[in-house]
């Protein structure tokens, strides 16, 4: 699209496969979000899992990324359900 990006990122937590989290550091150059802090957890329910997404953002104080930003963070959180969702109904998902 032409939009240049750039940002670093930090893994801060990490218990594989159940948990994991990650934030940006330094200034990211995105135009949606300012920093943000995500995440996921998977908890086993006998057959099944629970799974939960989360994301902690902030948004840039300008135009568009202040309008956009809560439109991401969503995109943002299906996008990772969903494919927790693909993968666990793949034949190669093992469970835990």
């Amino acid at each position: 699209m032409g939009i240049r990006v750039s940002l670093e990122e930090v893994i801060t937590e990490h218990h594989a496969p159940y948990r994991k989290l990650w934030q940006t550091i330094g200034t990211p150059q995105i135009w949606v979000m300012a920093h943000y802090r995500m995440g996921f957890e998977l908890t086993p329910t006998g057959a099944s899992s629970l799974v939960r997404v989360f994301i902690d953002y902030s948004l840039p104080a300008t135009a568009p990324g202040s309008w956009l930003g809560g439109v991401h963070a969503r995109w943002c959180t299906k996008r990772m359900t969903d494919d927790a969702r693909r993968h666990s109904n793949s034949p190669t998902a093992k469970s835990p």
